[in-house]
């Protein structure tokens, strides 16, 4: 017990010490690296391909496109493209083997965020694509892009948490 104490109190006067002398440095060690949210490493979910919104509106209005909000609930439910169902991503967790069985029966499958630049929608995409989603794109331009053009969609909307058959009967 006695050596343990010895032991705590060493690393405990050494981190100290580490801390106080890191303070008189001119150009100071950080004591803590923040992670990188946006780091992109090498891997097939950065490798999915784009449509264009013209693209996207020719593919909406032939009905066989299904549009997947990959935005937090809280914005989904502000602002989506008419029909959408929404599957916030997060690189932490994976989307649901369910959703993805789903995603997988559909031809085309057009991934959005708000902006298309942040690569979130990419990324998602990507991530689908590695799943056996064959079908999946990411919208350059995303949601901004698409209102801009004209597209369809809701001011006020519901999120969905799945894909379910009523998602396809509210598209005009």
């Amino acid at each position: 017990m006695r050596l343990m104490l010895q032991i705590t109190g060493i690393v405990f006067f050494s981190a100290s010490l580490a801390v106080v002398a890191n303070s008189f440095r001119k150009d100071r060690l950080p004591l803590v690296d923040p992670f990188n949210t946006q780091s992109e490493c090498e891997s097939e979910t950065n490798t999915a391909p784009s449509v264009s919104v013209a693209r996207a509106l020719k593919q909406e209005k032939g009905g066989s496109v299904i549009f997947v909000d990959v935005r937090p609930h809280k914005d989904f439910s502000q602002a989506h493209i008419q029909g959408a169902v929404n599957l916030p991503y997060s690189f932490l967790e994976p989307f649901s083997e369910n959703a993805l069985d789903q995603l997988r029966k559909m031809n085309t499958v057009i991934v959005y965020d708000l902006k298309g630049a942040g690569a979130i929608g990419r990324r998602a995409a990507g991530e689908m694509k590695a799943e056996g989603v064959k079908g999946a794109v990411y919208l350059e331009g995303g949601l901004l892009a698409w209102i801009e053009a004209g597209g369809s969609h809701v001011g006020e909307g519901t999120p969905q948490d799945g894909i379910t058959p009523e998602t396809d009967s509210k598209r005009p």
